[in-house]
C-alpha cells in the first residue's frame, strides 16, 4: 500500500505490507513521523491510497463496505477523547441499547465506578449526572469513551494511545487486563509509550512509511542494531522494565 497526502510530493506510506492477526494483540510503533498516523488515516478511509481495494477487515476489502459496516468492524479509540454534552449514561450509550446494568459492568471493569460516585451526592443516580464539567479531569472523560467502546464489542479496535490522559496506576491496571477489557477481539494499538505494549502478542515498527520490524517483544529485542532494540538500550529504566519483563515470561 501506498499512500501520498494532497500536493505532497512524496509519499508518506510506501509499499507497505503487513498482517495484523485476528483476536490478537498488535502494537504499532516507530519514531515521530513515521507513518504511524497516516496507517490509521488509510485504514479510516480518510485518504485514497493505491492501488484500490488494498485493506481488508476479516477478508473484505473496506472500500466494499457501507460506513454503517465499518462502524460494526471496526472501533477507533483516539488519544483525544471525545464526548457529547448530556448525562453520562447518554455519552456511553447514546441509541439507549444498553441497562443499567449493562453499563455498569463494563465501567466496574476500567474502575470507574468510584469516580463516577464521587461527582454526585449521596441517592442521586451517578449515569445521569453532566458530563464535560470543571470537575471531570482528561482521564475520567477518557474513560468515559474507552467504556463506550467496550459497549460496542466491535471486531477489531483501532488504539491510538487512548490511555495517555489517565493516571499512571490506572493506566498499568487497564494495560495489564486488555485482554480482559476486550476478550477474543482483536486489538491494534499505535503506541507512543513502550512500556504500555510489553504484553502485546505482535509488535510492528514502522520507519519512514515501512514496515521494517515484526514479531513479538522477545523476537525484536534479539533483532541485531533493531530500532526496538536501540531504543530500549539508551534508557536505563526502561531497558531494566523489559529484561525484568521478558525473564518472568521465562518463569
Amino acid at each position: 500500500m501506498n499512500l501520498t497526502y494532497p500536493n505532497a510530493k512524496q509519499a508518506t506510506l510506501k509499499n507497505m505490507t503487513l498482517h495484523i492477526p485476528g483476536r490478537q494483540t498488535t502494537a504499532i510503533i516507530g519514531p515521530s513521523g513515521s507513518g504511524k498516523s497516516s496507517l490509521t488515516a488509510a485504514i479510516l478511509r480518510l485518504y485514497d491510497y493505491t492501488p484500490p481495494g488494498c485493506i481488508e477487515i476479516d477478508g473484505r476489502v473496506i472500500t466494499d463496505l457501507t460506513i454503517q459496516e465499518m462502524r460494526n468492524h471496526l472501533c477507533l479509540m483516539p488519544q483525544t477523547a471525545g464526548i457529547f454534552d448530556g448525562t453520562v449514561r447518554f455519552n456511553l450509550d447514546a441509541q439507549g441499547a444498553h441497562t443499567d446494568a449493562e453499563l455498569w459492568e463494563q465501567i466496574d471493569k476500567v474502575g470507574l465506578r468510584h469516580r463516577l460516585e464521587s461527582h454526585v451526592f449521596q441517592g442521586e443516580d451517578p449515569l445521569q449526572q453532566s458530563v464535560g464539567s470543571s470537575n471531570w479531569s482528561a482521564g475520567e472523560i477518557q474513560l468515559i469513551c474507552m467504556v463506550r467502546a467496550l459497549l460496542r464489542n466491535t471486531a477489531v479496535y483501532f488504539l491510538d494511545e487512548p490511555t495517555s490522559s489517565i493516571d499512571p496506576r490506572v493506566d498499568d491496571m487497564l494495560q495489564h487486563n486488555l485482554r480482559h477489557l476486550f476478550g477474543n477481539n482483536t486489538v491494534c494499538t499505535v503506541a507512543h509509550r513502550l512500556t504500555t505494549i510489553l504484553d502485546y502478542d505482535n509488535i510492528i515498527v514502522i520507519i519512514d512509511g515501512r514496515v521494517a520490524e515484526q514479531g513479538n517483544l522477545s523476537e525484536l529485542m534479539n533483532l541485531e542494531d533493531g530500532w526496538l532494540k536501540n531504543v530500549v538500550s539508551s534508557t536505563d529504566s526502561l531497558c531494566r522494565t523489559v529484561e525484568s519483563h521478558l525473564a518472568k515470561k521465562k518463569r
